[in-house]
């Protein structure tokens, strides 16, 4: 079909509101929405650890993403830029609410025959490691999300991300360094 650019390009300076160019952005729209829309919300759930939170997240950025469709500039980058809208969407209701999300709608698999004390410490790490993961870059964020909660390999992240290979082994490492800093400092702020 040739680049995504060159199929929603008006022909003129202004786009037109129904006709061949919009029939053309709506289904390019509904196809991406369709590839993309649970991997937005996984993201979304990551930042937020609130379903309702994360579904107004994953909204607002089709919704956003539909309005600048324009602005994108490689359809290969699709899904990078929709996870950078969702990700900029959901730090502004963060900061919006001022909430800080509780440490139950991490989603972890439960263990039954663990003590009260393991279960309350795990928890305290999984919460740590969360608002570690808040403070990395998006770039970052976004790697750590593809290759450790959807668990994708090195050049599956960078297809999706529009990259190589080699640069999101790069971004990993520095988010991996990034985040052994930040749990090393808050360690040493529960321990002092």
């Amino acid at each position: 079909m040739g680049s995504l650019a060159a199929a929603i390009a008006p022909s003129s300076g202004r786009r037109a509101t129904t006709g061949p160019e919009t029939v053309r952005d709506t289904l390019w729209f509904s196809g991406l929405y369709e590839e993309t829309v649970d991997n937005v919300y996984r993201y979304a759930y990551v930042l937020m650890r609130n379903a309702d939170q994360a579904e107004d997240v994953t909204a607002d950025a089709f919704l956003k993403a539909w309005r600048s469709r324009h602005n994108l500039r490689s359809e290969s980058s699709a899904q990078a830029w929709l996870l950078s809208i969702a990700h900029n969407s959901a730090m502004s209701l963060l900061r919006s609410n001022r909430e800080v999300a509780g440490l139950d709608d991490i989603d972890e698999q439960e263990d039954t025959s663990a003590d009260p004390e393991s279960e309350v410490f795990a928890g305290m790490e999984a919460g740590r490691l969360q608002a570690a993961i808040r403070r990395l870059t998006a770039e970052q964020q976004q790697v750590v999300f593809l290759r450790f909660f959807e668990g994708l390999h090195h050049e599956d992240v960078a297809r999706r991300l529009g990259s190589n290979a080699n640069a999101v082994r790069a971004v990993q490492f520095r988010a991996l360094t990034r985040l052994r800093k930040l749990l090393e400092e808050d360690y040493v702020g529960v321990t002092a």
